[in-house]
């Protein structure tokens, strides 16, 4: 493989801790970002609340937490560009 060829990027993990947030509008927030992707392994990372969540996505969702909070579109980088 030479360098001008792009390696895979690898699935990038990141945690949401919006208020309010629930799995399902954390889902569907993410199969609009990244269409035919459906397993994000969302996971509660605090036992004890609703809306701290841990997710995998194949690159980094960037500015997630106003994303949610405006209901703007979220951008997602390419790492390996």
């Amino acid at each position: 493989m030479t360098d001008k060829q792009a390696q895979p990027a690898k699935p990038v993990t990141q945690n949401a801790t919006t208020r309010y947030l629930t799995k399902e509008s954390l889902q569907k927030l993410l199969e609009k970002l990244f269409p035919g992707q459906t397993d994000f392994k969302i996971r509660n990372w605090l036992q004890m609340k609703d809306d701290q969540w841990s997710f995998t996505a194949p690159t980094e969702v960037k500015e997630l937490e106003e994303t949610i909070a405006g209901g703007n579109e979220a951008r997602h980088s390419r790492r390996d560009r």
